[in-house]
């Protein structure tokens, strides 16, 4: 299979950030967790196959957000399960904040507000499986004991 992939690499370094951020901007708001340099290099690979996708991403940190207005232009409302390599991952959603380790799986509802922060230049993994959520209040869950 071959992926659908961007990359901001072959942009001029001012015209990255905002690439990237226009790349997500239907599903999310990306705002960088420092500043900004003149480049922003990042990548994202994703492969699909029916209702389900896997995407590998690479990039500076960000704080990554879905809003109610998310919610209304882009009301999908799928499952995802993402993994970070290195750094642990944290998320407020649906009033409660939770901490996932690197190297943890954690499964959470694109139906549900939230803000999470991708922690480092590192490579990111999501599955996604096109399906109405529950909606449950405890939409971020990991899959892996915590110990």
């Amino acid at each position: 299979m071959t992926p659908d992939s961007f990359t901001t690499h072959p942009l001029r370094p001012r015209d990255q950030f905002d690439a990237w951020r226009e790349w997500y901007r239907p599903v999310f708001d990306v705002v960088p967790k420092n500043q900004l340099g003149d480049q922003f290099p990042a990548e994202i690979h994703l492969w699909t196959l029916g209702g389900l996708a896997m995407s590998r991403t690479i990039a500076a940190p960000v704080d990554v957000l879905r809003t109610k207005r998310h919610l209304r232009h882009d009301p999908i409302d799928h499952w995802v399960i993402s993994y970070c390599a290195r750094g642990a991952h944290s998320a407020v959603t649906a009033g409660a904040e939770l901490e996932v380790p690197a190297r943890v799986p954690y499964l959470w509802s694109l139906g549900q507000e939230f803000c999470t922060n991708v922690p480092m230049s590192t490579g990111f993994s999501s599955f996604w499986r096109a399906m109405r959520s529950a909606r449950s209040r405890r939409c971020w869950m990991p899959l892996a004991d915590q110990h």
